[in-house]
């Protein structure tokens, strides 16, 4: 696994566990960033405004770890069952803007699908479209995702759309099982979202693949972060 992977995986492990009292029930976020979307009732939101909430031993570890906590604007978790956090989305914004209407879905498709193998990430079931998000034209996938650690089997949605001289990649996560049922309130949120209108300048390709790979594998740790818990008190325990 990369270094760049583990820092990603310590933010967002420390980060999620430490803001889950943070809930935001049924409200629309502002992003700074220049985007707005709903938060589902009973679904918890922790960005980086929530830095401030988090102890002063869990701020250090991140300083330490050299952990960039701009790299996602916003992660929100489904309501935690049975001790299992596995439903989510993030937000992750990017500069430059993704030429969704000059880039055919089969470019779109063999670029993503490349660079998640270069960070680990085995896709199949991969498939994409070209949709409409609020009156914007953006770049759809569905795949199932093999971490580079322990989950249980998720699916993941990516919707990409340009606007504002950035890049909008939103990544919705649901073990394989609840994929079905979690999708009602992932096309609840994917239609609320509202992103600046796009500029004349366009694509910088690569900055929208940054945000595909940092909102995919966020959204697998999510899904993960319960076995990660689990492990960690397993670790404390062995060291009374």
């Amino acid at each position: 696994m990369s270094h760049w992977t583990m820092r990603l995986m310590v933010f967002v492990g420390l980060n999620w566990l430490l803001t889950a009292a943070t809930a935001v029930h049924a409200e629309t976020h502002t992003s700074p960033a220049g985007y707005t979307v709903q938060i589902p009732d009973g679904w918890t939101a922790a960005s980086i405004s929530n830095v401030d909430q988090l102890s002063e031993e869990i701020r250090v570890i991140l300083k330490e770890k050299n952990v960039d906590l701009k790299q996602i604007d916003l992660m929100v978790l489904g309501p935690q069952e049975f001790g299992q956090i596995v439903a989510n989305f993030n937000v992750v914004v990017t500069p430059g803007q993704i030429p969704v209407a000059r880039m055919s879905i089969e470019e779109f498709t063999t670029v993503v699908k490349g660079e998640y193998e270069k960070v680990g990430v085995k896709i199949s079931n991969f498939t994409a479209r070209k949709v409409n998000v609020s009156g914007r034209e953006a770049f759809e996938a569905n795949y199932d995702p093999v971490m580079p650690w322990d989950t249980v089997p998720i699916r993941q949605r990516q919707v990409v759309i340009p606007g504002g001289g950035r890049t909008f990649t939103v990544t919705f996560t649901s073990s394989t099982d609840s994929y079905k049922q979690d999708a009602v309130v992932f096309d609840a949120v994917q239609q609320s979202l509202q992103v600046p209108a796009p500029t004349l300048s366009t694509g910088i390709f690569s900055g929208m693949t940054r945000g595909a790979i940092i909102g995919g594998i966020a959204g697998g740790l999510g899904a993960a972060l319960s076995m990660l818990l689990k492990k960690k008190k397993q670790t404390n325990a062995g060291g009374e």
